[in-house]
């Protein structure tokens, strides 16, 4: 094979080793203009460093009164991110705090509520309401069963009365637990509306469940969403 050099001498490797390495060393110059945008910079992330220790502070501190005014309030919860798919419009974070769920202490018993989804938990177990005892009896007319026993407890149905009673304590409807939260879930919500959507994604996070309890502690998990 024939090597061909079109004119062009290629520098001796000594020298090539020497201009690489002024070249790595020899630092970039900075404007005086680039100086005060990285000054600038600098400042707005302190700024934000400290807005976000503020915040936090402040919401803690509000949060330690309502927890105050609100003896049986144990925690409140809810969900906040931004949406992947907005049906074309533009995917805006969102704080979802106007309906929290929220936890009450009933008789010892730690009881939770989302009105979003209707669910309702004793101790993190899922609560049956009349409905769904009624349905569940119902459903064993065949067999004639009216009682059962559930963890413990001796659960009832009476066909004239339509009444459901455990260990000879009503069960309550879903409409009479609702109402159990309904007074805190509103006070929560409205508690939720002094802090704005930028606030929380700042203290908070993106694309997370938040819960806030009444010891002060605060837990965030990821939270799955379309």
């Amino acid at each position: 094979m024939t090597n061909h050099n079109y004119g062009f001498n290629p520098l001796p490797e000594e020298v090539r080793n020497t201009v690489v390495a002024g070249a790595e060393e020899e630092p970039m110059s900075t404007s005086p203009a680039q100086q005060k945008y990285q000054e600038l910079r600098s400042k707005i992330a302190d700024a934000k460093k400290q807005m976000e220790q503020t915040a936090r502070g402040l919401f803690t501190e509000m949060s330690a009164e309502l927890f105050k005014e609100n003896p049986t309030l144990v925690s409140f919860r809810w969900e906040q991110y931004t949406p992947y798919w907005n049906d074309g419009d533009v995917c805006t974070f969102r704080c979802h705090g106007g309906y929290p769920t929220v936890s009450i202490m009933v008789d010892g018993d730690v009881m939770g509520y989302d009105s979003n989804r209707g669910n309702l938990k004793m101790n993190g177990n899922e609560v049956r309401t009349h409905e769904e005892y009624e349905r569940m009896f119902k459903g064993m007319r065949g067999s004639k069963v009216s009682s059962i026993v559930e963890d413990g407890k001796t659960v009832s149905y009476d066909p004239a009365t339509k009444t459901v009673t455990k260990d000879g304590v009503k069960v309550p409807t879903y409409d009479e637990y609702h109402q159990m939260f309904a007074g805190l879930e509103k006070k929560v919500g409205a508690f939720m509306k002094n802090f704005e959507d930028g606030d929380m994604e700042t203290m908070f996070g993106d694309h997370v469940q938040v819960t806030i309890n009444r010891d002060g502690k605060v837990e965030t998990e990821e939270y799955d969403h379309e």
